[in-house]
């Protein structure tokens, strides 16, 4: 009987080993349908980045990018992004400056940062923008940007923090810029807030052509250079308005509106595709003047720049 006892004492640890050492054999918990595998977390997880990593060419970047654009006032991973223009930027520069801000909904420590910023047309098409200065602490950049996407009301940028997945955020310009006067760019003489009969200021900004730029020296006896067309006048005056080309490339960069009316009526006056603008430079500046002296019917229009909030300081309506 002795022997026969530890026999099956035996038998019955050896198959406790086998049992044990055994992962066929060992039995799955009851709530197993409820716990994630993790083999399913980390395929999960490399799934989302996948989903959020940006698109590499602007093909396909048009293609995916609207399933991760946070369009203001929504926010990508609860952060927010603004731009606006800085005010006394000059006129005729051959870059203006325009300050960008990605604020995240509380305040984080930044180690790494990667960032590139686009103007968007009105087809969606992309324009690249240089980054001048970028603050990493503050995630704050400085972006260079020529006359030629000024009045593009998008800005687009892929930005990465800390090494997190790049995620595209998408601003609207809404503010104004005050703009420093370039006497060459004005008739002989103005601005000069001259009063009107009523006793109106002269608040709002207009372009001449070539015969008015003329007229304007025989009555002043005042001249400019050859680029010199902004006139401060009356704003309740019916004029045409300046409109540049906001939608694709294929159409002529600036037109004059048909409709006329006071400054205040350019929300409705520009054509589908346009927007109410000026010249900022030399080549834009010729560009419509080209535009305008081959209208003599169209003696002058409307340009975006008023003084009524501070008389003096010029601000471009953006």
């Amino acid at each position: 009987m002795f022997h026969t006892r530890n026999l099956t004492v035996l038998t019955l640890i050896v198959g406790l080993w086998a049992c044990n050492g055994n992962p066929a054999m060992h039995r799955t918990p009851d709530n197993a349908e409820s716990q994630p595998a993790v083999a399913d977390d980390r395929d999960a997880t490399s799934a989302t980045q996948e989903t959020l990593q940006p698109a590499q060419t602007a093909e396909t970047e048009e293609t995916d990018a609207e399933s991760m654009i946070a369009v203001e006032p929504t926010a990508i991973g609860g952060a927010s992004l603004t731009c606006r223009y800085p005010d006394n930027q000059v006129q005729g520069q051959a870059t203006y400056r325009m300050d960008c801000l990605l604020t995240p909904p509380t305040p984080m420590t930044v180690t790494a940062v990667t960032a590139s910023f686009r103007k968007i047309d009105g087809q969606g098409q992309a324009y690249n923008l240089a980054v001048m200065q970028e603050n990493m602490g503050a995630l704050s950049w400085v972006i260079a940007e020529t006359p030629a996407t000024l009045f593009y009301k998008t800005v687009e940028a892929s930005i990465s923090v800390n090494g997190s997945p790049v995620t595209v955020f998408r601003t609207e310009i809404t503010s104004t810029m005050a703009l420093q006067r370039v006497a060459s760019y004005w008739l002989g003489g103005e601005p000069n807030n001259a009063i009107g009969p009523n006793g109106e200021d002269e608040d709002c900004a207009e372009y001449e052509n070539l015969a008015g730029k003329n007229n304007h020296a025989t009555v002043t006896g005042m001249s400019t250079g050859a680029l010199g067309r902004f006139n401060d006048t009356i704003c309740t005056l019916s004029r045409n308005y300046l409109c540049k080309n906001v939608l694709d490339t294929t159409r002529p960069k600036w037109a004059v509106s048909t409709a006329t009316g006071p400054w205040s009526g350019y929300a409705t006056a520009c054509p589908q595709g346009y927007r109410f603008a000026l010249p900022m430079g030399d080549v834009e500046s010729q560009e419509v003047n080209t535009l305008i002296d081959a209208r003599p019917e169209i003696l002058k229009m409307w340009v975006p720049l008023t003084d009524r909030d501070k008389e003096g300081e010029f601000r471009i309506m953006f």
